[in-house]
């Protein structure tokens, strides 16, 4: 984010590790929750769908979808196998496991217990949460929402659930998977939007800006009765 110091001025930390800690002061959580938290949330329709979907690719119409392989390319069968091989050391403390069979697990091992992130050849898969089926292939409503969107079925207030753009909305499972690009996290996003806008200051309302009084002032002010300061540029100085 980049801000334009000819109207603003910046009020919060100096250096990027100053920055960082700070932030996370605000909004850093641990988190203990795992990538199958999402694999399932969808409705039975649209995962069977994303099934299908993969199935019609390979020229499959019709007949059961418990087997993920067949509806697979030939190297998409050859990733599956190798992330198989790579899935009882990349299980998660509760027990997750997610890969990109778009990814060779050769070259760029894309496996964890959290959802990987996105890029627009992604595919990802629950190798440890099958649900209906062996494994789950995730919808683009299950990573939508895993990324912060609203949009699943049970989603707590229903009026939130048009909060996605129409221009998203109305574009296919497939497509919509594709434009979560790199994965930024809706949430994540506000929180930092949320962080900058709380340390600026316009440069045409600064001499209406009243800092919050620091720990000698107010130690000070038990004395001297008062705590002032005096406008040096775009810097506060605390006088006594």
């Amino acid at each position: 984010m980049a801000l334009s110091f000819r109207t603003l001025i910046w009020v919060g930390p100096n250096t990027n590790e100053e920055i960082y800690a700070d932030f996370l002061d605000f909004f850093g959580k641990q988190a203990i929750s795992e990538g199958d938290m999402f694999a399932c949330l969808d409705t039975a329709v649209n995962i069977t769908e994303a099934r299908r979907e993969l199935a019609r690719k390979r020229g499959i119409h019709g007949g059961p979808l418990d087997d993920l392989k067949p509806f697979l390319t030939p190297g998409g069968q050859s990733r599956y196998d190798g992330y198989q091989q790579l899935l009882p050391r990349k299980r998660g403390a509760r027990g997750s496991c997610i890969a990109d069979i778009g990814q060779d697990p050769n070259k760029r091992p894309r496996i964890g217990a959290w959802i990987p992130t996105s890029t627009k050849s992604s595919k990802f898969v629950s190798l440890t949460k099958g649900g209906q089926y062996p494994e789950h292939v995730f919808t683009a409503d299950e990573l939508a929402f895993a990324h912060g969107w609203p949009c699943l079925e049970f989603s707590g207030n229903k009026s939130f659930r048009d909060a996605m753009p129409s221009e998203l909305a109305n574009l296919s499972q497939v497509q919509r998977q594709k434009v979560l690009g790199n994965g930024v996290h809706l949430v994540m996003l506000f929180a930092w939007n949320l962080y900058i806008e709380s340390h600026v200051i316009r440069r045409d309302q600064v001499t209406g800006y009243v800092p919050r009084s620091c720990s000698v002032c107010v130690h000070l002010s038990m004395y001297v009765g008062m705590c002032c300061f005096v406008n040096v540029g775009m810097y506060f100085v605390c006088v006594d």
